[in-house]
């Protein structure tokens, strides 16, 4: 019966071990907002404060 707690703790340490977010900036794949898009593909320029640095 000592075998259960031990899996248990093993199995929390392992779990604790991982990386909590595969992508370490989750916002940098996302794309415009769809208003912002459509002007960006009718115009070719984005807003003032909307420019990539």
């Amino acid at each position: 019966m000592k075998v259960l707690p031990i899996i248990g703790i093993t199995t929390v340490l392992a779990a604790n071990s991982l990386p909590a977010c595969a992508n370490p900036n989750p916002h940098k794949d996302k794309s415009l907002p769809p208003g912002i898009e459509k002007k960006y593909e009718r115009t070719g320029e984005l807003p003032p404060g909307w420019e990539k640095s």
